[in-house]
């Protein structure tokens, strides 16, 4: 059967014919339109750790790349969908073309469009139109015209959201290009919106499900490593932390696993740091036991230092010119005596020593540190190269301390090496507003392995019988009036010790 039209009138022809070759199919609806509707998935509880948020995580990523991906995914199921229809229609044209008297059969004719879902099948170019298959009945609700020659990428994705959306019951006019190779050519089909509506949300839900299942095994996976190699190393850091929190005094036995990544550097960290903190509460309690005993020498030392300070002065009073020179000397080492004593007292306490600063002058307090520092080292030069006029703003018997200190150990370190024409030098200059007193010798030198701990109670102490006290008492009188004392790192012929010391009151 063939019938012509003006293809101004192709709309209103596909409407109102009531052809002799019925479609058999009416709109089509496979009952898919209701599949797997209001379908509710129960997510499983998980616990709040690490390793259910690793999982989590790595399950919605999955899944908004899958989005993403599906997207484009069921808009080109769509086009598919179409295309496969048209083919159909224009295979089924191409059909009726061979048969006799370009007829088919009723039957035939139903099975053709119940198969490819269609209502209606026509061709045509700018000039003519041709209806192929007409429908079986009228149809009330007039076609949403949809010329997929027109259509962009976008397009298609939108149209795509609107099948989904749309309400029940629409017809969808489609026109398309035929495989003749001619432009001007085109097929004209009328299919039920439902069948194409229930393709798709077939499609999305198998795609749904292989979602969920790529998305579940893949986070499963990604878990599972990450929890054996971070999360499970992570864990056994921290119940270490925790455990060594609980007892910090004690070393808790920690084994790094010998990996070199990050995690390893972790694990190294913490016993560098346990190893660091177990030592200073154990100085901390050493200090604590050493504390109270000093103050017990102490006490008693400053009474016996009180006796010797009543037999000074009867020496005093002797006419022997021997023990009048030698007198004031004593008198003054024991007066110093018993303000260490009383200052080891106030620091037993908690109380900083103030200092008592004045304007000094420097020499004969360098001179008096020689004398004291360097007696038991006979066989060691030293030399007092500070000008006689050179002063600094100071506590003396401080001063006197701190210089003693420094040339007492700088003999030790020169008799501990069996140094040969051993040499203690003293110098002052004036630098940025700042005296610098420096203590410098022929010694062996400090070494690199204890500069950065040099001046920390108990460190490790070079010379033989040393507690490690004298230099971080050294830089406790150096701020206590308002100085520093620091090691001179580029002086090459033994060591060299610079005290800053201020050069007059800043109040002033």
């Amino acid at each position: 059967m063939k019938e012509e039209f003006s293809s101004k009138e192709t709309s209103k022809n596909l409407l109102s014919l009531d052809g002799n070759h019925p479609a058999g199919a009416g709109v089509h609806k496979s009952g898919v339109e209701n599949h797997k509707k209001n379908r509710f998935f129960k997510l499983p509880k998980f616990e709040t750790g690490l390793p259910a948020r690793l999982l989590s995580l790595t399950v919605v990523f999955v899944l908004l790349a899958e989005f993403l991906i599906f997207l484009p995914s069921v808009s080109k199921f769509r086009n598919d969908w179409f295309d496969e229809r048209v083919q159909a229609a224009e295979i089924a044209a191409i059909a009726l073309e061979a048969a006799p008297n370009r007829q088919v059969s009723q039957g035939l004719s139903e099975r053709l469009l119940f198969e490819t879902q269609l209502l209606a099948v026509a061709m045509g170019d700018e000039d003519m139109w041709e209806l192929v298959f007409s429908p079986q009945m009228p149809i009330d609700s007039i076609p949403v015209p949809m010329d997929l020659r027109e259509e962009r990428g976008w397009d298609s994705f939108f149209r795509t959201i609107e099948h989904a959306t749309a309400k029940e019951g629409r017809i969808l006019r489609i026109l398309s290009s035929t495989d003749s190779g001619s432009d001007d050519k085109y097929i004209d089909i009328i299919v039920p919106e439902a069948a194409l509506r229930s393709d798709l949300l077939e499609y999305a839900y198998n795609i749904l499900l292989l979602s969920l299942l790529v998305s579940g095994l893949t986070g499963a996976f990604i878990s599972w490593s990450l929890y054996r190699l971070v999360v499970k190393p992570m864990m056994r850091i921290t119940n270490a932390v925790a455990d060594f929190g609980e007892a910090p005094e004690r070393l808790a036995a920690f084994k790094p696993s010998g990996r070199q990544d990050e995690i390893g550097k972790a694990e190294n960290a913490l016993i560098d740091m346990q190893s660091a903190v177990s030592n200073s509460f154990r100085q901390t309690k050493r200090l604590a036991e050493l504390g109270e005993a000093v103050a017990k020498i102490t006490h008693d030392l400053r009474n016996s230092l009180a006796v010797a300070r009543l037999a000074s002065d009867s020496l005093r009073r002797s006419e022997d010119p021997r023990v009048q020179s030698v007198a004031p000397r004593l008198e003054r080492a024991i007066e110093r005596a018993i303000g260490l004593a009383e200052s080891t007292l106030l620091y037993g306490k908690s109380d900083t020593p103030k200092a008592k600063m004045a304007s000094i002058e420097i020499r004969n307090i360098v001179e008096e540190a020689f004398l004291e520092g360097i007696s038991a080292f006979a066989e060691i030069d030293w030399l007092n190269d500070v000008d006689e006029d050179i002063s600094a703003y100071a506590d003396p018997d401080m001063l006197h301390r701190l210089l003693s200190n420094l040339v007492r150990n700088a003999g030790q370190a020169i008799s501990d090496h069996n140094i040969e024409a051993g040499l203690v030098r003293i110098a002052a200059t004036v630098e940025k507003g700042w005296m610098h007193v420096i203590v410098e010798d022929n010694g062996p030198g400090v070494p690199v392995h204890v500069r950065d701990k040099l001046f920390l109670p108990f460190s490790i102490s070079e010379n033989k019988g040393g507690t490690g006290l004298g230099l971080a008492i050294t830089r406790e009188l150096a701020l206590a009036m308002g100085g520093d004392v620091y090691l001179n790192h580029d002086y090459e012929h033994g060591a060299a010790f610079v005290v800053k010391l201020q050069r007059t009151d800043p109040n002033i």
